[in-house]
């Protein structure tokens, strides 16, 4: 019908056009065609089409009723495409809110139009603070502005790792793409922002472990190397000497095994192929048999050694070898640093859905700037004091791993001069 519509008004606009062309001619040939017939032959055109229409589909508004068909189709095309492009966007906002990631865009004016919610947290922005500002009024890190600005200014990729220092402490990946938009000359920018702190503490957690090995390694190796070859030398004739030479070989070789078989044990903690089924534990045994170990020490000592744990106090559940282990190894600790005549002290206490066993001493006590690292490899609050007590500096890591790997979990308090609590929770068992 538009089409009929159409070609009606289109017919009856040349034919007048023509006719009005046509007279002026023959009266005057010069004549040329006023622009202001066109309204007046519109008008006209328009209204024999209508007339014409009626006549034949007996409704002056079937054109219209067309059109408005058309027009109803068009805006439901349009209401879809927006809807589709609302969805996508939502779609869009929610990927960049999920990523752990930040996302940064900065228009060609060099102000910010979008910040996910991971770059926020990374410079401690509130909700919309970034919106339409300038990134060089909003940020404080001089590296990143400096990444920005190259970008922008040399229109290339840049890529850099930053240390920033508000709101706290952070090593960052910055990768920087310039990016036109709209044909302008000038680029915007978008960048993506990874923190790597943790794989950085990682990478240096891993060095220091490996130069720890290595030293840990090399220092009992090289003495008895050095004994073997004064031995070699003619010690030997001296069976004194070569005795005393001899026993200090042996204590060495004993400390490699211990570090050996330390080393190996975390590895199998690492792969998760140490702990067996849990079973049900019982606390006191636990504690007496942790106990027989050091007997020896303790009466060398002179140690005060007490036990507190309720005969009533339900199991653990866990694989009792791994547990006595690590008890054994904090009770260990606190008999070889405290000194002679001390007090050390085993309690067992139930909490909730765990059982706690602290093992308390009087002795040398550890510095609260050691305290966070205390369960790291190889780290020692007296490293000098620890290697003269045979310590690997392994023992306190472990403990930690067969906590975890039981779902509990191992803390410490501690003062210079007036002792260590250690404190093992481990849930108890399901049954109960």
């Amino acid at each position: 019908m538009r089409k009929f519509f159409t070609r009606l008004f289109l017919a009856h606009f040349v034919l007048i056009v023509s006719f009005f062309a046509a007279l002026g001619f023959i009266f005057n040939p010069a004549f040329r065609f006023p622009l202001s017939l066109v309204s007046v032959v519109v008008s006209f055109s328009l209204f024999l089409a209508l007339l014409q229409s009626f006549l034949v589909t007996r409704s002056v508004f079937a054109p219209f009723e067309e059109m408005k068909k058309e027009l109803d189709k068009l805006n439901e095309s349009l209401t879809k495409k927006v809807r589709h492009l609302a969805r996508e966007r939502e779609e869009m906002l929610a990927v960049l809110t999920s990523m752990v990631e930040g996302v940064l865009v900065i228009n060609p004016e060099e102000k910010v139009v979008l910040a996910n919610a991971a770059c926020s947290r990374m410079f401690g922005w509130k909700s919309g603070e970034w919106n339409n500002r300038p990134f060089w009024e909003i940020m404080r890190h001089r590296e990143l502005l400096d990444l920005f600005k190259r970008a922008l200014g040399q229109g290339v990729f840049e890529a850099a790792e930053i240390s920033i220092f508000m709101p706290e402490e952070k090593i960052i990946h910055a990768q920087v793409s310039p990016v036109r938009t709209g044909g302008g000359n000038k680029p915007g920018l978008v960048c993506v922002l990874h923190d790597i702190t943790h794989l950085k503490k990682l990478e240096s957690i891993h060095t220091e472990f490996v130069a720890n090995v290595s030293h840990e390694l090399k220092t009992p190796l090289t003495s008895i190397k050095g004994f073997v070859e004064t031995l070699l030398g003619g010690a030997l004739e001296n069976p004194e000497t070569a005795r005393h030479f001899l026993t200090i070989i042996d204590g060495h070789a004993a400390r490699l095994e211990r570090l050996i078989s330390e080393l190996l044990e975390l590895a199998r903690f690492d792969s998760g192929e140490v702990v067996r089924p849990f079973r049900p534990v019982d606390v006191n045994q636990l504690i007496q048999r942790s106990r027989q170990f050091f007997e020896n020490e303790i009466l060398e000592k002179t140690h005060q050694f007490d036990v507190q744990c309720p005969g009533a106090l339900p199991p653990v559940a866990g694989d009792e070898e791994k547990l006595e282990r690590a008890l054994s190894n904090l009770i260990q600790n606190a008999v070889k640093f405290t000194p002679a005549g001390g007090k050390i002290a085993v309690t067992a206490r139930e909490e909730k859905n765990e059982i706690n066993i602290a093992v308390s001493d009087n002795g040398i006590g550890i510095s609260e700037d050691h305290l966070p690292r205390i369960f790291e490899r190889f780290y020692r609050a007296d490293k000098a004091r620890s290697r003269k007590e045979g310590g690997t500096g392994l023992g306190l890591s472990i403990v930690k791993h067969i906590a975890e790997a039981h779902g509990g979990r191992v803390s410490v308090e501690s003062r210079p001069g007036k002792g260590s609590t250690f404190t093992l929770a481990i849930p108890k068992h399901a049954s109960l």
